[in-house]
């Protein structure tokens, strides 16, 4: 079955949406109307092992979309202990939801090191009025038929708009000039950067398509972590924050925008960023001092941990943006909004 483009349908007013289904036809009103939507459309959507079921049709992954350099044996113990960091977070920003150790996925330091720089990170959204959205939320776009689940969704009630952080966990440490090292595979050529862009920027068109609501930022919260082959975590850091900017001329060849996108009206100076190749370490090639320089910045530096030594790691970083101008943390003007209780 071929998904029908429920959206793209209705605007035009044809064929309605399931019964039960939000309204997409026009954007949500507020932060607080979009979160109820956000809620209600997880009971449409069914996550599988190769892709997601939304009212019972067929979506691609996201990444199977954007597809990947890496050809070789699915490295079970990475999923594993990445999946481990990964409902920790959820579970911790998730209210009535507390995470619990288990000896036999993270070591009890590795645990309690994680739990306190997420309440690092709370104690800064808390103070600046933020709501964190993180209980398994499935997005999706009609009309080209891609899914995806997006890690943390922050609404921003200064903007009123949306930002998009996913968790990333690997053994290379992103302030390493790896993580901007280009490789060469299936037909593509991405550094680990350009892997996370790619991704985020699918993320931030399908809710602007989905919701009509801006996606002001998209980023990545990278864990720095050892583990054993079978998958337990053995340490673990918490590095800093990186804000993305959004591939735009890519994110148009899989999922082009819809009427809701397009009449979004923009209250931020969007951050598009497309390819640029003087600016890529070549494969295989050494970076340059200047190249290494702009790998420096932070957008979340009072969020980095006590120490700057790197924990071992050869590193897979990228061009991380300096944010100084446009804080992460937006100034809190309206009152906080409640969290998205787990629909599990």
């Amino acid at each position: 079955l071929s998904p029908t483009p429920t959206s793209q349908m209705n605007i035009q007013g044809q064929p309605e949406l399931p019964e039960g289904a939000p309204d997409v036809t026009t954007a949500p009103e507020s932060l607080e109307e979009f979160e109820s939507e956000i809620e209600d459309n997880q009971d449409r959507a069914e996550q599988r092992t190769k892709d997601y079921l939304i009212d019972g049709v067929k979506y691609k992954r996201v990444s199977n979309v954007i597809k990947n350099t890496y050809s070789g044996e699915t490295q079970n113990d990475a999923i594993k202990a990445g999946n481990t960091v990964d409902k920790i977070v959820r579970n911790f920003f998730t209210e009535g939801e507390t995470p619990i150790h288990d000896d036999t996925l993270i070591s009890k330091d590795s645990f309690d090191s994680l739990l306190r720089e997420l309440g690092r990170i709370q104690k800064v959204i808390d103070e600046k009025n933020l709501t964190v959205l993180s209980s398994n939320i499935v997005i999706w776009d009609d009309a080209s038929g891609v899914a995806g689940e997006v890690d943390l969704l922050i609404l921003n009630p200064e903007t009123g708009n949306i930002q998009i952080w996913d968790i990333k966990t690997s053994k290379t440490s992103t302030k390493s000039p790896a993580y901007q090292k280009v490789f060469k595979g299936n037909g593509i050529e991405r550094s680990k950067k350009q892997q996370h862009q790619a991704q985020l920027s699918a993320y931030k068109r399908i809710i602007e398509n989905q919701y009509g609501m801006e996606v002001e930022k998209i980023g990545i919260f990278p864990f720095n972590i050892n583990y054993l082959k079978n998958g337990k975590i053995t340490n673990l850091e918490l590095e800093s924050g990186i804000v993305l900017g959004f591939d735009e001329s890519f994110t148009n060849t899989i999922i082009p925008t819809n009427k809701l996108s397009q009449n979004i009206e923009r209250t931020t100076e969007e951050e598009v960023e497309e390819p640029d190749n003087n600016n890529q370490i070549p494969y295989n090639e050494e970076p340059s001092d200047s190249q290494i320089s702009q790998f420096t910045g932070s957008v979340l530096e009072n969020m980095k941990p006590q120490s700057d030594e790197e924990s071992g790691g050869k590193g897979d970083n990228e061009n991380i943006e300096s944010d100084d101008s446009t804080p992460f943390f937006q100034e809190e003007k309206i009152s906080p909004l409640s969290k998205i209780t787990s629909n599990s």
